[in-house]
């Protein structure tokens, strides 16, 4: 059966048994086997948890770091993307925005149906009853079972598609 710790960070590397009394730390490892004993040796010895004492005034002092951008390097051969990628990208970019424009001047000349209230931004209740319908609203609200408001929705009733498509951009 393996031990807690072995459960936690298993062995990567075999290493042969050995008797811990037969093993002098001091002198240098002549082989793979005795160094990864030794290194076993030496974690057996930290302790599982270790606690920082930080300083918070010294923290304080060192939380700007400015770089300069003038004296980056290139990256080298081979690690730069091609100016295929850069110029796919930007054509991707490009569609992504002009699709958005193109829906953002389509919903601003739609209209809300005539029965939808929209509630104030600040009005948390009222997005709440806006988003989930009233019924979900006030069932959740009489319900203080965690298991009744395990499938919220919509109240169809009071939002259609074009309410919640005009309300998503």
């Amino acid at each position: 059966m393996k031990s807690d710790v072995e459960e936690l960070m298993p062995r990567l590397l075999p290493v042969e048994e050995y008797d811990v009394e037969d093993f002098d730390p001091s002198v240098p490892p002549r082989n793979p086997q005795e160094y990864l004993r030794q290194v076993q040796l030496e974690a057996s010895m930290c302790p599982d948890v270790m606690v920082a004492q930080i300083d918070p005034k010294k923290l304080k002092k060192n939380q700007t770091v400015n770089i300069s951008l003038s004296g980056c390097q290139p990256a080298p051969e081979g690690f730069s993307p091609s100016l295929k990628w850069q110029q796919l990208q930007v054509a991707n970019f490009s569609d992504v925005r002009q699709n958005v424009n193109k829906h953002r001047e389509h919903w601003k000349l739609q209209s809300l149906d005539n029965n939808v209230v929209m509630p104030n931004p600040e009005d948390e209740e009222g997005w709440l009853k806006f988003c989930l319908g009233e019924k979900v609203y006030f069932e959740r609200l009489l319900s203080q079972d965690d298991n009744d408001n395990e499938n919220p929705g919509i109240d169809y009733v009071k939002v259609n598609k074009n309410t919640i498509q005009c309300c998503l951009n």
